[in-house]
């Protein structure tokens, strides 16, 4: 009697696969978010502190839309983020991906003036890498 021997494979969410894939081909299209001026930009600059306020928990990665008149740099609080950025004619968008799931903290290096830069969460994919139905009720937080 032969017997067959299966690996047995955990089964991989295509929305798992979905958020590899979108990374993947974002950061083939990145650019160094380092740079010190945007376009008009002239004076002085502030860091600002950030993290994503989450209305569903422990998250893994977001996209954010931002203005290169406002945002000059954003970069990553910890070694467990990795933040990567595109311009996108006059915005960037940025992804940031943690290693393991929880609050998402980086900081804001922007044009220092009386209002704080207006940063637009695009996407987040919760702690199994899968993309939120909604990112209703998700705001970026930021501090002087």
């Amino acid at each position: 009697m032969k017997r067959s021997i299966h690996s047995r494979r955990p089964r991989r969410s295509v929305r798992g696969a979905g958020v590899l894939l979108f990374v993947l081909l974002f950061a083939a299209g990145c650019i160094d978010s380092g740079r010190e001026t945007g376009p008009g930009f002239q004076g002085e600059t502030v860091t600002l502190q950030a993290r994503i306020e989450s209305p569903k928990g422990p998250e893994g990665a977001v996209l954010l839309d931002v203005s290169r008149d406002e945002v000059l740099r954003v970069r990553s609080t910890d070694d467990r983020t990795v933040v990567l950025g595109r311009n996108v004619g006059e915005r960037s968008q940025i992804a940031i991906v943690r290693d393991f799931p929880g609050t998402i903290e980086f900081e804001v290096l922007a044009a220092d003036g009386p209002a704080l830069p207006e940063i637009h969460v695009l996407q987040v994919a919760d702690w199994e890498n899968r993309l939120r139905d909604d990112v209703t009720g998700y705001t970026v937080e930021m501090r002087r």
